[in-house]
């Protein structure tokens, strides 16, 4: 998909969603942000998804995805985990068995956080 004449990733990804993305996290709230509102990534678990590649393209291409230090909160089930030889929108649109013959590492890191959170939730509820 990243081939011509294709090229769907650069060529036609939104750039708005990624301008609004930044302005709101750096805490823009004028303009069309205004009403935008967001507290729950402070108050809830969290898991950033990270590409390995994406700030410079030095770090290694291979290899199993790994924790990172700046988890999104200080939740006890809040992480960072970063992907070895992926770059931007790799997070979002990997082949599902990648080069190397392991499963795409996304999916499977956010099922596993699903199931912990929900779990431990259900957990809490039960006492």
């Amino acid at each position: 998909m990243w081939e011509a004449p294709a090229n769907f990733i650069e060529q036609y990804f939104p750039t708005r969603i990624l301008v609004d993305v930044a302005a709101a996290g750096g805490g823009d709230r004028s303009g069309s942000l205004a009403a935008l509102v967001h507290d729950g990534v402070a108050k809830r678990p969290a898991l950033l998804i990270q590409a390995g590649d994406s700030d410079d393209n030095s770090a290694a291409d291979d290899g199993p995805a790994y924790t990172g230090a700046s988890p999104p909160n200080e939740l006890e089930l809040s992480r960072e985990l970063i992907i070895p030889g992926y770059n931007h929108l790799d997070v979002a649109t990997a082949a599902w068995r990648q080069n190397d013959g392991r499963p795409e590492p996304t999916a499977k890191a956010l099922a596993r956080f699903a199931r912990k959170v929900v779990a431990a939730r259900a957990n809490r509820a039960a006492r």
